[in-house]
């Protein structure tokens, strides 16, 4: 069990953050000690709440649902293709490359 699963109020959630975890481990999306590079998160909501991941600080961009849908951007996710995806397209909306989606102060969220 990760420190991220430990959020989850459902089983369901519990898989979600799991699938999450291997799918940013197939991109290559990790930290130096091979964990998901995810920055932080938190819960929202009455039991059971609402998992947020954040890939940057306060970033906010993955949410899991206590039935386990994962969204990143306001969009469902739920394949890895579906993440490659997303990531893409968030990675051109915060101008910088998919790769440096994920690097903290890389991209600069765009105002407006």
């Amino acid at each position: 069990m990760s420190k991220w699963t430990r959020m989850a109020s459902t089983d369901a959630q519990e898989e979600s953050i799991k699938t999450i975890e291997s799918w940013m481990k197939s991109a290559g999306i990790t930290t130096n000690r091979g964990e998901p590079g995810f920055a932080g998160g938190t819960t929202i909501g009455k039991h059971p709440q609402t998992v947020i991941l954040d890939l940057h600080h306060q970033g906010s961009d993955f949410y899991v649902d206590r039935d386990g849908q994962i969204e990143l951007d306001d969009k469902e996710l739920r394949t890895l293709s579906d993440f490659k995806k997303q990531i893409s397209i968030s990675s051109k909306k915060f101008g910088c490359k998919p790769g440096e989606f994920f690097k903290h102060n890389k991209c600069k969220k765009i105002k407006g």
